[in-house]
């Protein structure tokens, strides 16, 4: 198993937190219901020659927006214009099935996909990325048939943003470009375009969200993933133009 002593120090941790806990706060209707309402009366009360009408509008579509999140109908709308704007698998064959972590729910379901295109000679081998998730996808893959020589992962990355940065760094020095990329539907779109910023040329096949979720962890899924794409690009992390592979400072795989 990867030490962890041998992960690269980033500023991820502080990211991760903040994220986690903006996440926790969105997915209670309650509060942040009360806090719009609250927002949207206090308007009323400032004294605004020009534009409240605008601004009242703009409270309301954000107060229905995000109550709509919480409805079935519209994570499963949301999830299909995600799926649409993907490019669809050509079925070609590549030089490596790069599949992300998202916890333990989102875990068989990528587990069966990675399985099934390597055994249909999709790619000659499978790596695993992300912390905590990378050697439990690994153990999962093993028990559905795939040998372990031909497994490789690194349990470093925290965000997306590292799976892409982090698994650059160990495939592409081996001369991998064209990779299948296996994640769930909400999150392939943001990943995709940040694999693609590392020099990657991504065929998405995007896994299944489990069906146990429930309306609330499913509004969390979407509203994150939403969030993640506003902010990855106002960061400009989905383009590195030149960026440039370094040394790794951690083994390049663990089985």
């Amino acid at each position: 198993m990867l030490d962890s002593a041998f992960c690269p120090e980033t500023s991820a941790a502080t990211w991760t937190a903040f994220t986690a806990i903006a996440t926790r706060f969105v997915s209670r209707p309650g509060i942040v219901v009360f806090l719009m309402v609250v927002a949207f009366r206090l308007i009323q009360w400032i004294p605004i020659r020009h534009g409240k009408r605008q601004l009242n509008v703009l409270m309301a579509g954000l107060l229905i927006l995000y109550c709509s999140a919480f409805f079935s109908p519209t994570f499963h709308l949301a999830e299909h214009t995600f799926f649409n704007v993907l490019p669809r698998d050509s079925g070609e064959t590549v030089d490596a099935i790069v599949v992300l972590g998202r916890g333990k729910p989102f875990s068989p379901s990528r587990v069966e996909l990675a399985a099934h295109l390597w055994k249909a000679q999709r790619a000659p081998f499978i790596f695993a990325s992300g912390i905590n998730d990378a050697p439990i996808l690994l153990k999962l893959l093993r028990k559905k048939g795939v040998p372990a020589s031909v497994l490789q992962g690194e349990d470093c990355s925290r965000t997306t943003y590292e799976n892409a940065q982090f698994t650059a760094e160990q495939l592409r020095p081996q001369g991998i470009q064209r990779i299948l990329l296996v994640t769930d539907t909400p999150h392939m779109l943001r990943s995709m375009l940040t694999f693609q910023g590392f020099g990657f040329q991504v065929i998405p096949v995007p896994s299944l969200v489990p069906g146990t979720l429930d309306r609330n962890r499913k509004a969390n899924v979407m509203l994150r993933e939403y969030m993640g794409l506003v902010a990855y690009g106002l960061k400009g992390r989905f383009f590195q133009p030149n960026y440039q592979i370094s040394q790794s400072n951690y083994p390049s795989s663990f089985n």
